[in-house]
Order: C-alpha cells, then structure tokens, then sequence
C-alpha cells in the first residue's frame, strides 16, 4: 500500500505498476510524537501526517509514501520520514509553480523518476509499467466522477462543461455554502452540515476528487497516455503552490494559456487572479449563500491570500461586483476540526446567511408574547424577562455561571422570575444563548452569541454599527449593516488574551478586586506597556513591573491598554466603524472602555447594563 496526501500526486502511476494506493486523511492522528522530529511551527496537519504514516508503516499496513513538494512542511515531513524509515519507499514529487506546457514536461519528468525509483524499490517483483493499466485507471477515475459532476463546479482547467444545481437536499433552512482554502477533514464539513449549512462545492484541496481526461484510443503509446494523463491532472483548480495561473482549453499549441473566457468577462488566469476567478465561477454556478474559507493553524500562505480574497469581494475587484456573498475564515488544527469554537462560529455564519434571505410576513411563525432569554458565559450566567407584545424588558438578573451550568441558568432564571413577579408558567418560550447553550435544559431553542449580541445591541442602540463584545474567555467583534443586519464578525478564543479572564489573572497578582481595575486605572500617571502577548508571560511583566517600582495604577492601565491593543486585530479584520457599542462583563471596566476608544479615536458607548445584552438579543430572536 502506498499513501498519498495531495490531490497533485501522481498516485495512478502506482496502479500503472501494480501496486494500491490509499489518499491520507489523518484526522484521528496525535500530532504531538511530530514535536521533536519535525519543529513546533511545523503545520499541525503536517504533524498528523507524520504520527499516521509512521503509525501504517510500523504496523506494516503501508509500504510507502508519496508526497508533493507544496510546502517546506512537507519537505521537512519527507526528510524525517526518510531519516526514520531509510528502508521504505518515501518519494517526494515537485509540483511546479506554473501549469503551462513547460510545467507539465517537468511533470512528466517527475513521473518518470518516480517509476524509475520505485521499479528500483520493488526489484524482480514485477512492478514494471504498463500503459494499459494506467489507461485503464485514468478510464476507470473519468466514469466513477461522472455521477460527482454536478458538484464539481471548478471548469478552468477545461474539464467537462454544465451547471451543477443546488442539491434537492437542500431544504428552506439551510443554507448553500462553498469550502474553499486549505485542506480541510471530511469532520469540517460534517459540522458545517450540523450547524446548517450545506456544502454546494469544495475547493479545497482535499476536495477537488475529480480529474478529467481527455482519453486516447486503446493501444496508445507510453507517450501518448502519459500526457494525456499529465493534462488530466492538471485540468483542475489551481493550487496555492502554482502561483504563475493554470492551463485550459484556451491553450496555444504549446500549452500555454494567457486568458480565460467567462460568461461575465474576460479574466486574467495568473497567480491569485486564477483561484479567484475558479472561486467566482463556483458560486455563481450552484448559487452559494457564502463561502467558508478554511486554513490550518501555522500555514501563512491560505492567511495571506484569505486576506486577499476578503478585499477582492468587499472592494469587488476581479469583476466581483456580480457576486455579493460573505466570507467566513475558520482556522482549525486539522485534527481537531469540530471543537465547540468552530461549531459556533459555523452557527452564526449559518444564522447570518438566513437573515441576509429575509422572509415574507405569511411565513413568520407566531411570536410568544413573553420571552426568557439566557446567557450562559463561561464567568456569568444572565438572563432577560422580554414582553414582546409591550417590547420591554420584564426584568433581569446574573449570576456567576460556578462549575455547574445547569444550576447557575436555573438560579437566575428563578430570580428574574421573582423580580418580575410572574410564575415559570407564564414563559412562553426560552431561548439559550452563550458557550454553554446546549446543556440548558429549558431551552427550547438556541442561538450563537454572534447573532445575539448584535439583536440585543441593536435593541438598545439602533444606530449602532460596531459591537464589541469581551467576555470571561472570549472577545466578538460584530459589524452591523445598514440593514441591520450582520454584516461581518470575528472571535478570538484560542486564548485568554484580551479577556477579562486576562484580567483577572495579572489584578491577581496585584492584590487588586477586579471590579476596582478600571477606576483605579484612570488614574494612571504614566504610560506603561504590557508587551506579552501570553497571559501568563504578561503576569510576569506585571511582576517585573512591581520589582520596579511602579504604581499599581499605572500597571492597571498599562493592562487596560494591552487589552485594547490583543482586540485591536478583530477590529480591524471586520472593517470596524462607528458608532461603537461594547458589551459584556469587561465593559463595566471603564479603564479598558477608553483604552480602546483612544486605539479607535472614537467614543465607545456602554449600555446601563452590559452584561446582560446577550441575554436580550436571545430574546429578541
């Protein structure tokens, strides 16, 4: 058995030469044993795969593995698993930078070494090549997509033509979203189905199956079916290594190819302009709702052009005007690519997809005319008492959220109750917002706390535009239309930087109640700076700072200010703008309030009670 990992991979050589092939999906694999082999910033998929194939080699499952020089990652894997195993077959294939005539010869090279190289491995063991078989795979691989074509939506590398329909799958509640970017787990996709969305075309790497061939006759020469099958490979998306555009039917006779005519223009094929224009002709062609953008921690590359790819559609560059769609970024470990911070983040894109569609009045179900909406957060639990027919707030409460979600949502619940006066019965409907949403057992329903920030914001502040949102554990940053609608969002939980829970832990350290930060931090005298971007090394600054010395307010608001600056970043990745309103128990810190205000040389607005807008928006659903 040979494993391969890239769409790229000559894999059907193998076949060619009697031997089976199996694609590398390590998704179950500990990236951990990659550590000392390999580096720490090695990609975390790069680390899987390394755990996976030492895993079937030792186990004897696999003889050896074929990979493609895409990346330095993979060429560190392949110098590891060479060093480790110097008795296997471990063949790394280049994948070049162009996909022009020039770059397919070079292909072809590769091929050739390759068959060179594993005739050598196997000896007397017959693996000679064999044209035929190799027509017989390509053959084979053609007939067995057929069914797939109409969710294969890429036709720049001049495969088959036709318009693949959105999925009779597809009911009134979900929404038709595209994958694109870096590799991503057949889990990723399962947990955007879960949260709703169905998946109408991926383009990602691992989801470009399909290879279209442009077949000889029977009895075609060794030549003849090798460029016919170099010409299939290459007939697809182009990858983020091809960086010089990809070859199509618009071809010289050389292979080389300038442009690409689209039904909405003449687009250049060359470098990013490629993907983009492959990615447009996607959506528009199975009428995608919105993309998910998806990329493995530590891999620049997809970051980068993600970045590029956000500009295009909000600039509409590359004649995007004809597509307005948005764009989620979702970044995983590979290996962990259905954690609860991508399922909420899959949720609110979800959600916000179904508010751009909006709904005509007969099919608006009858709302319940008191409401109790539930913020369950990972320090607070808070909830809201909502009269829908006198659109007022009833009453309210919070309550420290403790190791027992259950019990803080029940107590507070039962206090807002009280305050109100009313009995449980007189609750229509619950709905549960917050990390721990789905382990409310009154809930009747949920939302994301992107969705239900900014209706609770909104609520409050119709003019709003921007909502800030800091949390125990987790800071939102939520953009708002004209419409009123989500109109971008980003989160940050991959630690506790620029949380309250930050907070907390360095006003430990100084012997400060956290609820007296703020004050005392406005009367700060001189301007220090926390620099680590770590909690627990900005601890340590915070114990340089008092070896020093300095005044303990003048450390608070070197705090407040580094909490800004760790929020800055989400800011600016929603194109943030004014009117701003900030949200959460860290708002009640007047210290960070202006920091941040200062960072965006605009006023930063605080509800009476900020702590509870969650709990409303939920309501308000």
């Amino acid at each position: 058995m040979i494993l391969f990992q890239c769409r790229y991979a000559p894999a059907e050589i193998f076949a060619a030469m009697g031997a089976e092939t199996e694609y590398l999906e390590p998704e179950n694999a500990d990236p951990s044993p990659a550590e000392s082999a390999l580096h720490p910033t090695v990609c975390s998929f790069t680390k899987a795969a390394y755990d996976a194939i030492c895993g079937r080699f030792e186990s004897g499952a696999a003889e050896g593995v074929l990979l493609t020089a895409c990346c330095d990652s993979t060429r560190r894997l392949y110098d590891a698993l060479r060093a480790r195993f110097p008795d296997r077959f471990i063949f790394i294939a280049e994948l070049p930078v162009k996909a022009d005539g020039a770059a397919r010869d070079i292909y072809l090279g590769g091929i050739e070494a390759l068959i060179e190289a594993y005739t050598a491995y196997r000896g007397d063991s017959g693996a000679g090549f064999d044209p035929a078989r190799l027509l017989a795979a390509m053959r084979e691989t053609d007939e067995a997509d057929e069914e797939e074509m109409d969710r294969e939506t890429l036709l720049l590398g001049g495969g088959r033509t036709g318009k693949p329909q959105i999925p009779s799958s597809v009911t009134d509640n979900s929404v038709c979203v595209g994958l694109a970017g870096a590799k991503a787990p057949a889990a990723f996709e399962a947990a955007l189905e879960r949260a709703g969305a169905r998946v109408v075309f991926n383009l990602t790497c691992a989801g470009q199956k399909n290879r279209f061939y442009k077949l000889p006759p029977e009895g075609a020469s060794r030549e003849e079916v090798l460029n016919a099958y170099v010409r299939g490979v290459f007939a697809k998306y182009p990858c983020m290594r091809m960086v010089e555009g990809i070859a199509g039917p618009g071809d010289n006779e050389n292979g080389h190819g300038d442009r690409q005519k689209h039904s909405d223009g003449e687009i250049i094929v060359s470098g990013a302009d490629a993907r983009r224009a492959g990615l447009l002709k996607a959506i528009q062609e199975t009428a995608a709702e919105g993309v998910v953008y998806h990329t493995v921690k530590f891999c620049d590359q997809y970051a980068y052009e993600y970045a590029g790819l956000r500009d295009a559609l909000e600039e509409k560059r590359l004649r995007l005007s004809a597509v307005d769609v948005p764009i989620l970024k979702l970044e995983t470990e590979y290996v962990n690519a259905d954690s609860g911070a991508l399922a909420t983040r899959a949720a609110a894109f979800v959600e916000q997809l179904r508010a751009r569609r909006g709904s005509a009045p007969s099919e608006v179900p009858p709302r319940a005319p008191i409401v109790l909406g539930v913020d369950s957060g990972s320090t607070t639990t808070g909830v809201v008492l909502f009269d829908r027919a006198a659109g007022r707030i009833l009453a309210s409460a919070v309550v420290p959220t403790g190791p027992r979600v259950t019990e803080s949502a029940e107590e507070a619940r039962r206090m807002a109750l009280a305050r109100a006066g009313l009995a449980a019965a007189a609750v229509a409907e619950t709905v549960a917002t917050g990390y721990g949403r789905d382990s409310i057992p009154f809930a009747d329903r949920t939302v994301t706390e992107i969705t239900a920030h900014a209706l609770g914001a909104r609520f409050l502040r119709p003019e709003v535009c921007t909502v800030i949102d800091i949390g125990g554990q987790d800071s939102k940053v939520i953009r708002i239309g004209g419409d009123g609608k989500i109109a971008d969002f980003a989160m940050n939980d991959k630690c506790a930087a620029g949380t309250g829970r930050f907070l907390e832990m360095t006003a430990r350290t100084l012997g400060v109640p956290l609820e007296e930060i703020g004050a005392r931090a406005l009367a700060a005298r001189e301007q220090l700076t926390i620099s680590s971007m770590c909690t627990v090394f900005a601890e340590s600054e915070v114990i340089s700072l008092v070896a020093q010395g300095k005044r303990v307010e003048d450390i608070l608001w070197a705090l407040c200010r580094a909490v800004a600056h760790r929020n800055e970043a989400l800011l600016s990745r929603v194109s943030a703008r004014s009117p701003y309103l900030m949200t959460g128990g860290v708002a009640n810190n007047l210290g960070v309030v202006r920091a941040i205000s200062e960072r965006l040389s605009a006023p930063v607005e605080v509800p009476p009670e900020p702590e509870i807008v969650g709990a409303l928006g939920a309501a308000l659903s």
